[in-house]
């Protein structure tokens, strides 16, 4: 009897631990998780943007600069802070099984010789700076382009809203002003599914005006060379989503000719670990 109850206990002592291992084998691999600071002070840096590129997801690191998002292996993501050099970090092993820091360098803002004249008078450098001409430049003509493009889209915008104005003037629609009821569980679980929503469709706004596809056509870039754009154009979320696509996409060809430089003056550099900074 008694080897047959020491083989039943040990049974029942497997069958309870190994979920326990099974959950934690599954939050190591499936998480990443680290804390972000300053190469030179060492200190935190707050509310990082952390972009994964392979799942298209956004996440900020909190106040101390920790984060804890979901990855994959061979993810990739995009680290940007305003006031820092953007920076690419590429998930192995050794990013999912342990806790791990990551530096970013400040950002170094170079400005242009400036070159200052004196005018004789007010009326003078009124005269001279209206007659100036701007050279005619990419930028120049990728405006002119996409002020078509805005004009043909406003037509079709102003059509639809005569359509839709005509529909709800047909319609006796009567607006109730009712008390604020208490939410039920249930309501709340859809008031949550409902920001879910919101967020997926802010993701979606974003993806129409910023992707890979857009930056291929405006840098002919390869598919290693965008990551590393992305990287370095360190764009936010919040400007993404409220800027429009014209704005993001003078931006991009700003970035992209100060991306140029910093290549052929070798300021970029590949670091061992798959990671990529751009030195100032």
């Amino acid at each position: 009897m008694a080897p047959v109850n020491r083989v039943v206990c040990m049974g029942i002592l497997l069958f309870i631990l190994m979920p326990v291992q099974s959950q934690q084998i599954n939050f190591s691999r499936d998480y990443a998780r680290g804390r972000i600071i300053d190469d030179s002070t060492g200190k935190s840096i707050p509310f990082v943007h952390i972009y994964n590129e392979s799942q298209r997801r956004g996440y900020i690191s909190n106040e101390e600069g920790i984060f804890r998002i979901p990855v994959s292996k061979g993810d990739t993501l995009v680290l940007s802070s305003l006031g820092y050099l953007g920076k690419v970090v590429f998930i192995s092993d050794s990013y999912i099984l342990s806790v791990f820091t990551i530096n970013l360098i400040p950002r170094v803002y170079e400005i242009d010789e400036v070159t200052v004249k004196a005018f004789k008078s007010y009326e003078d450098f009124k005269d001279q700076f209206l007659s100036l001409k701007l050279p005619e430049t990419d930028v120049t003509r990728l405006r002119d382009n996409l002020r078509l493009i805005a004009g043909q889209e406003a037509t079709s915008a102003a059509s639809q809203k005569k359509e839709s104005d005509i529909y709800n003037s047909r319609t006796n629609t009567e607006l109730v002003t009712v008390g604020i009821p208490i939410l039920s569980r249930e309501d709340k679980q859809r008031m949550n599914y409902v920001e879910v929503l919101k967020k997926e469709e802010r993701q979606r706004v974003i993806e129409k005006k910023y992707n890979r596809g857009i930056i291929y056509q405006v840098t002919q870039l390869s598919e290693d060379e965008i990551t590393e754009f992305m990287g370095f154009c360190n764009f936010s979320e919040n400007y993404l989503y409220k800027a429009s696509p014209y704005d993001i996409l003078v931006k991009i060809e700003e970035k992209f000719r100060e991306f140029k430089k910093m290549k052929e003056s070798g300021r970029m550099l590949i670091e061992e670990d798959g990671t990529t900074e751009y030195l100032g």
